[in-house]
């Protein structure tokens, strides 16, 4: 554990006790004789963090010498800060302390995010606990409002977010460069180097896009399982499925959109196949995956497909009986959430901690209850549910993570494939 006062490195205390040691044998007591001289040694740390070896030389139970010497200087923690950094782990830099003393003086922690109240629940109750004085409040705000809001507030002087949240590649790499701060966080070496950009952006969480049915609408012989299935059985029976099936709008949901676009990319023609004999039934799309699984909960489509795990759970947990999950074979995409301090933040070093703590072993197990899919390698055996357990679905190779991709940032190109994946889903011809 992180905390309490520590030595110098070992050698140099080695050599400092020796060469006492040395002096008071050799000029206090003198030459070695009979009987034995006994060298003890007591380890003491002062109240005022100074630590002090004291060195008493006996022979036959008589004290003839004690010396004490200072062997090193650790500067003193606050009680209180320290009680923190012994619950932190140990890779924690030992001046940590003076990041959570900043951040008690601000006391505040404003995040612009696009994750809901429950969402955050399990993250901030974790947060609380160990920094109590920091008041904590989340906007839920749309992946694109986030920047938004937070460049019209600092174009006006006006306070804006310590840290932003979305699921934004087309934007994240091109706004940090002038709006956000370089930091390294003790948590990074647990992360794979594509989730930090610049060490200024940090992947938290990767959620998965899913195919969801009405398991009691959908016949078990008419379940596919992946894309290539469902567009076979469109083709065999379009008049089954016509208006059945739901997806994004992705003109309107960039959500959607980069879902869409990274499995296809992944796949190629195949893909765009798949798309077009399923839009032979007429896909019917809309701007959320929560409209979405209401659509299919009511029986007005059969199956989706794109729709984000985490808008899913609240509802799978109420009613397993009612949705089916398909894990489509021919890949999942997944959706990084990535978080970045900004160059505006009031609150600095409130949000150090809070990034810290979401990518800690303890934040993404919380994440994991919140219904997000997180990340860290070291806790697939501790998490409810992480980005490994979708690998055990699908093969670690069938995993398609959103990147920050150079074509996603120009406009043209974007609208262009926009327009061929919606009309080819809705049975146009591109």
């Amino acid at each position: 554990m992180v905390g309490g006062s520590s030595l110098t490195t070992t050698a140099k205390i080695a050599v400092i006790v020796a060469l006492i040691i040395g002096l008071i044998i050799g000029i206090v007591v003198g030459p070695l004789v009979t009987p034995p001289r006994v060298v003890e040694e007591t380890l003491t740390v002062t109240a005022t963090g100074v630590v002090e070896k004291t060195l008493t030389v006996t022979a036959t139970g008589v004290v003839e010498k004690t010396a004490t010497v200072t062997v090193g200087v650790a500067e003193a923690i606050p009680e209180k800060y320290r009680k923190i950094m012994e619950q932190l782990p140990e890779y924690y830099p030992q001046d940590y302390w003076k990041i959570i003393q900043a951040a008690e003086k601000e006391g505040e922690l404003l995040i612009y995010s696009i994750m809901s109240v429950e969402n955050w629940a399990p993250v901030l109750e974790g947060f609380n606990k160990l920094y109590p004085f920091i008041k904590v409040s989340t906007l839920d705000l749309g992946s694109y409002e986030v920047f938004d809001r937070y460049l019209a507030e600092s174009a006006a002087g006006a306070t804006t977010a310590d840290m932003i949240i979305s699921t934004a590649p087309d934007v994240f790499p091109v706004f940090i460069k002038e709006h956000g701060i370089k930091y390294v966080s003790p948590e990074a070496t647990f992360y794979p180097t594509g989730y930090i950009l610049d060490w200024k952006l940090y992947a938290f969480d990767a959620t998965p896009s899913l195919m969801v049915y009405n398991k009691l609408l959908l016949p078990a012989d008419r379940v596919p399982d992946g894309f290539a299935s469902l567009a076979e059985m469109v083709k065999k029976d379009p008049t089954f499925w016509e208006g059945k099936i739901t997806t994004y709008d992705v003109k309107k949901a960039a959500f959607g959109c980069n879902m869409a676009y990274f499995f296809t990319k992944k796949n190629g023609d195949r893909a765009w196949g798949w798309l077009k004999d399923i839009g032979r039934a007429k896909v019917v799309t809309y701007s959320s995956s929560g409209t979405m699984l209401e659509k299919i909960a009511a029986g007005e489509h059969l199956i989706g497909f794109f729709i984000s795990r985490m808008s899913l759970m609240p509802r799978l947990e109420k009613a397993p009986e009612l949705y089916g999950v398909i894990y489509p074979k021919e890949g999942v995409p997944v959706a990084l959430r990535t978080a970045v301090i900004t160059k505006n933040a009031r609150h600095p070093n409130a949000a150090k901690l809070m990034l810290d703590y979401m990518l800690s072993r303890a934040g993404q197990v919380a994440w994991a209850r919140g219904g997000l899919t997180p990340v860290r390698p070291d806790i697939a055996d501790i998490a409810p549910w992480s980005i490994f357990h979708v690998a055990k679905e699908v093969g670690e190779e069938n995993i398609i993570p959103w990147e920050f991709a150079p074509e996603i940032r120009d406009p043209e190109f974007v609208e262009q494939f926009k327009e061929r994946f919606m009309v080819t889903i809705t049975g146009g011809t591109p």
